[in-house]
């Protein structure tokens, strides 16, 4: 089981029950994911042709007041999720996150799936 306060709800958003890990609420989760049309705002790879899509923070400072609000995040793939955290190694307080939760996210985002096989 995976616990740690950056993963902390799953949400369903695909039509075979595949359960994507995200760390902001369902409804914010799921209205960044309608915002961006479910295709990645870096890359524009699309759930819908089977990549896996994190919800992702931009700050992951959780005082700040807007930090559960869909214009505190961005749909992007599991590997541009895992590039971003990777970019703020050396300088994680950028991103609200100290080294060692960094070191973790990264540690987790390189064990997860970056395609879903079994898309419609």
């Amino acid at each position: 089981m995976i616990s740690h306060e950056l993963i902390t709800h799953a949400i369903d958003l695909s039509p075979l029950a595949i359960p994507i890990l995200l760390a902001f609420s369902k409804a914010t989760a799921r209205k960044i994911g309608q915002r961006a049309g479910w295709k990645s705002e870096i890359s524009g790879k699309s759930f819908w042709d089977g990549w896996v899509l994190h919800m992702a923070h931009l700050n992951h400072d959780k005082s700040d007041p807007n930090y559960d609000k869909p214009e505190s995040g961005i749909c992007v793939t599991v590997e541009e999720h895992l590039k971003m955290h990777e970019d703020a190694v050396g300088n994680e307080e950028s991103i609200g996150l100290c080294v060692q939760a960094n070191n973790y996210a990264i540690k987790m985002l390189k064990k997860t799936p970056i395609y879903n096989k079994y898309k419609k």
